[in-house]
């Protein structure tokens, strides 16, 4: 079961809202919201939002059949959207640009369903016993060679 919540044309800078998404990557949905309910930046608060919106859908599409508990952050990406530029007034009639930008965050919660599904199993290396007679007999020609 995979839910995802959306938030777009945020005002504030990709890189600002990188760093705080960074923290809850690939943690519980309920130990996400903890941690962003105590972190000192300015982008915590509208990712905690866009968290619970997340629990909220899921809950709402499962009808309620699914565990909050086992709900993990799948996946957060934060691209960035339009540049708004505008202009501040300075002296002697000049004027200096201002890049105001926004951010698009996409969170995919997941309750591991899927992924134990999916993964494949590893693969069992192979022995190699050939490799170390073959090089024990370039090594013994070489020792030849040096001393005749």
């Amino acid at each position: 079961m995979e839910a995802t919540a959306h938030l777009r044309f945020l005002r504030m800078a990709p890189r600002k809202i990188a760093v705080v998404a960074q923290l809850v990557r690939g943690k519980p949905a309920g130990q996400a919201i903890g941690i962003l309910g105590f972190t000192p930046r300015a982008a915590a608060k509208p990712l905690k939002k866009l968290l619970e919106s997340a629990v909220a859908n899921a809950t709402d599409r499962s009808k309620g059949a699914v565990d909050i508990d086992k709900l993990f952050i799948k996946h957060i990406s934060v691209d960035q959207g339009p540049t708004r530029r505008t202009y501040l007034p300075r002296a002697m009639g000049r004027a200096t640009p201002l890049h105001k930008k926004t951010s698009h965050v996409h969170v995919i919660l997941s309750d591991g369903a899927e992924v134990k599904a999916a993964a494949p199993e590893p693969k069992k290396a192979k022995a190699k016993t050939e490799a170390a007679p073959k090089t024990e007999k370039k090594a013994s020609k070489k020792t030849e060679e040096k001393k005749g």
